[in-house]
């Protein structure tokens, strides 16, 4: 299982996510359309200002992502981190 601390403040967990989230549906082999329209969006740009630190995602685009990359979020909080967990390259 891979793990990645996030980040522990709001701005630099923003930049984090965002290459995180990029870097999961790099490995999972899926373009921006692809993963939008898995997530019933109408268009990729949504998925591109989320993936470019532009956007934080809603909670609900969140948990639709987490589940498509088959990840874990924790958060810890007593040290206020965030982690995310994830088994690898995804078929």
């Amino acid at each position: 299982m891979k793990q990645k601390i996030v980040a522990t403040g709001k701005d630099k967990l923003v930049q984090d996510l965002a290459q995180t989230l990029t870097s999961l549906r790099k490995e999972t082999c899926l373009s921006q359309e692809q993963v939008a329209k898995k997530l019933g969006m109408a268009s990729r740009s949504h998925i591109a200002a989320i993936e470019a630190g532009k956007i934080s995602p809603r909670i609900d685009t969140l948990i639709k992502l987490l589940s498509l990359y088959e990840c874990t979020l924790t958060i810890r909080a007593s040290t206020g981190e965030v982690v995310l967990s994830w088994s690898g390259k995804q078929k």
